[in-house]
């Protein structure tokens, strides 16, 4: 049996399952302190899930420092137990093996490194609130907690950093891991974006309330993102109304896309929208599933947007051109979504797209970020496209070219002598040269792969 399968092994022999939940049954953790036997059970809840009587999907590092915070709270109030120890150190020292190292005494070192890379502002506020001593003290347990020190520092560096840290520790090990997990990713979200932090932490210790959103589909990552900003309390009260629920998910709306509507301004307006049968039909008798809606609702002029694609005129225009809801969703993220709008509504510039082969998707992706204009004029000229299509590039290697930062440098590097050379010997293709163009460093990749084809075909 591997080092998992032992720890398993003894959680279930000192644990059980009573009304859901999970209750230790090792009678040393009878005697425990109070705050401490909250603390055990939430650590092992980061390592076990009760319910399928499986390991969860965390690294062995994590799993080792759980055992070690589990052995210096035994240590610490004198609770011994030769056998569980033994077994214990057994399993570390077969993660030591798997994983290649062991964090020894290095926890203060790693902890004062932390405190290091924080701003002196921050550093000093920090001595004089004790966080320092309390870090080194309760480290191992802040790494389980975040997962990753850098959510420590991000946090320490916020406002009100230093009683974020204590809190969060206290929350940790109140909040009902079996309903809901939250990561460090998700606790740093909830912390730093937007005021009522405290209040948001209170609400989520209420295992009914978050047993609500879990039995409605909603996460961690999904509920972080609801309470960014203001009127997390209006939003939450309102997803707690099982009616309302319904109608979303009978829409086929699931928290993702709920989660995703309510970020930012006008969210009520954009919910009673979408509570609206009608207009719900008609945007998905057009193609639009609920991933594409959440999509355009996104940022502002939301409403201008939904009003466009309420015209059967416009809409069959771009169908008949061979847009999807997910190209037109994508098309109307960000600025100029509307000039985008009115430039393929003109049916001689869409057709000179038709004619080159370009499709909906590679047409939505071009137009992504910024110079839009400039790149349509450059593929949208009889010239480039059929030097391009001479050397063999279609419609989805150019598409891909000319994504993101640095397209026009990339789109004329391609058009070298040398490059076109190279894919008539065979020594690259279009395919893999559209890939390496949206890497960072394409140009050292291309060169590179370029030299590396050489030599395999001499």
């Amino acid at each position: 049996m591997n080092s998992l399968g032992k720890l398993r092994q003894i959680i279930k022999e000192n644990t059980t399952i009573k009304n859901e939940e999970m209750k230790i049954s090792h009678p040393l953790f009878l005697v425990l302190p109070y705050e401490t036997q909250k603390m055990i059970s939430a650590l092992i809840l980061e390592v076990y899930d009760p319910k399928m009587g499986n390991m969860t999907t965390i690294s062995l590092e994590k799993i080792d420092t759980i055992l070690r915070i589990f052995v210096a709270q035994l240590k610490d109030q004198n609770c011994v137990d030769k056998e569980l120890s033994t077994n214990i150190a057994s399993i570390r020292d077969e993660i030591a093996l798997q994983v290649g190292h062991r964090e020894k005494n290095g926890m203060d070192h790693r902890c004062l490194q932390a405190m290091e890379s924080l701003s002196p502002e921050t550093r000093d506020m920090c001595q004089k609130k004790g966080v320092l001593p309390h870090l080194q003290k309760y480290f191992d347990e802040y790494l389980v907690i975040f997962g990753e020190e850098k959510y420590i520092r991000n946090i320490l560096s916020t406002s009100e950093g230093y009683e974020k840290i204590f809190r969060i520790r206290i929350f940790h090990n109140t909040y009902n891991h079996e309903i809901m997990r939250f990561n460090g990713s998700h606790l740093f979200r909830i912390l730093s974006r937007g005021s009522d932090w405290e209040k948001k932490l209170a609400y989520f210790e209420d295992a009914t309330k978050l047993g609500k959103f879990r039995d409605a589909g909603f996460n961690g990552y999904h509920i972080a993102q609801i309470v960014v900003g203001a009127d997390w309390e209006k939003k939450l009260a309102y997803f707690e109304d099982a009616k309302k629920l319904k109608t979303f998910k009978d829409a086929g709306f699931d928290a993702s896309h709920i989660a995703q509507i309510v970020v930012g301004a006008d969210w009520e307006k954009k919910l009673a929208y979408f509570e609206d049968a009608k207009k719900l039909k008609i945007f998905k008798n057009a193609g639009f599933d609920v991933f594409h809606i959440a999509q355009i609702v996104v940022g502002a002029d939301w409403e201008k947007k939904l009003a466009y694609f309420d015209d059967a005129k416009k809409l069959k225009t771009f169908k008949d051109a061979g847009f999807n809801g997910y190209h037109l969703s994508q098309i109307v993220v960000g600025a100029d979504w509307d000039k985008k709008l009115a430039y393929f509504e003109d049916a001689k510039k869409l057709k000179t797209f038709k004619d080159a082969g370009f499709n909906g998707y590679h047409l939505s992706q071009i137009i992504r970020n910024s110079n839009w204009e400039k790149k349509l004029e450059f593929l949208g000229d009889a010239e480039n496209l059929q030097r391009l299509k001479n050397a063999g590039f279609e419609a989805s290697h150019l598409s891909q070219i000319v994504v993101g930062v640095g397209w026009e440098e990339k789109i004329q590097f391609v058009q070298q002598r040398n490059i076109f050379d190279a894919i008539l010997l065979g020594h690259i293709t279009n395919t893999t040269i559209s890939r390496i163009c949206t890497k960072k460093d394409w140009r050292k990749v291309l060169l590179e792969t370029i030299k590396e084809g050489q030599k395999n075909t001499e």
